[in-house]
């Protein structure tokens, strides 16, 4: 049977597009007035990711694979709140903010290349030897507390576990609600619907509204985490993009009213 989505993505759907052009022209803009010294690069970084999965978001919806679609709105969903961590720093210092984030990538990589007993470096010209590595963590751990750098090595630059940042990012509902359910999906222990896919009919009364709810949940959750993102840097910078920020916002209101409307 043709697949046929619900009326959510249908409805969605030209938001997602309209919030993806946005985010990639904020990324766009955002390249011509980089400074040399700023955070441009990691902005940048975070903008990528978000255009790059959100229009995988799309691309699976529209191929009917909202299962896979949910586990890459719980991508961005984190990385919304890793960005917001990462703009909270930014706000205190700037250089530290940087500083803190290209730490803590490299510790991430003397760690996996001790995990496997740094095999393969021998194999890449100009990668560092062990020796390199080692003294390149025992200088990053010198600038770091002991207790701030533990924490460090076990949740990234912010520090925080996800429910922590989801609390200050102002997003505990979104955590709680979305990003929960959908970690049974990156994990393939979502049964629910791994079992509804193959037979539907054990909830045939209310299975319409099951996919317009989890659609909607899913839409939504890439909606805010994106739009965070896309807006939030455009605020920063000043990249003169307003203007389409507001009317992308009055776009998803009027989406959301309309919604109401039906359902009540």
């Amino acid at each position: 049977m043709p697949y046929k989505p619900s009326e959510t993505l249908k409805q969605y759907g030209p938001l997602l597009r309209r919030l993806l052009r946005l985010t990639e022209d904020t990324a766009k803009a955002l390249r011509e007035t980089r400074k040399p010294l700023g955070p441009d690069r990691i902005l940048l970084a975070f903008l990528g990711k978000a255009a790059d999965t959100l229009r995988a978001v799309v691309l699976l919806q529209k191929e009917g694979l909202c299962h896979e679609a949910q586990s890459l709105a719980r991508t961005l969903f984190e990385l919304r709140l890793s960005f917001d961590a990462f703009v909270e720093l930014l706000h205190v210092d700037v250089r530290s903010a940087c500083l803190r984030v290209i730490d803590t990538v490299m510790l991430e990589k003397v760690k996996q290349a001790r995990a496997s007993e740094f095999k393969g470096l021998d194999l890449i010209p100009g990668a560092p030897t062990p020796a390199e590595l080692a003294k390149a963590e025992k200088e990053i751990s010198s600038r770091y507390p002991e207790r701030e750098l533990k924490k460090l090595k076990q949740h990234g630059f912010s520090g925080m576990n996800g429910e922590q940042r989801a609390k200050r990012s102002g997003l505990s509902d979104e955590y709680n609600i979305a990003y929960r359910n959908f970690s049974r999906n990156v994990h393939s222990t979502d049964f629910t619907e791994l079992i509804l896919q193959e037979d539907p009919e054990l909830i045939a009364s209310e299975r319409n509204a099951y996919l317009e709810s989890r659609d909607a949940v899913c839409c939504d959750v890439a909606f805010i985490s994106v739009a965070g993102i896309a807006i939030t840097v455009n605020d920063l910078v000043g990249l003169g993009l307003d203007r389409r920020v507001r009317a992308l916002m009055r776009a998803r209101e009027q989406l959301l009213r309309e919604r109401r409307a039906l359902a009540g």
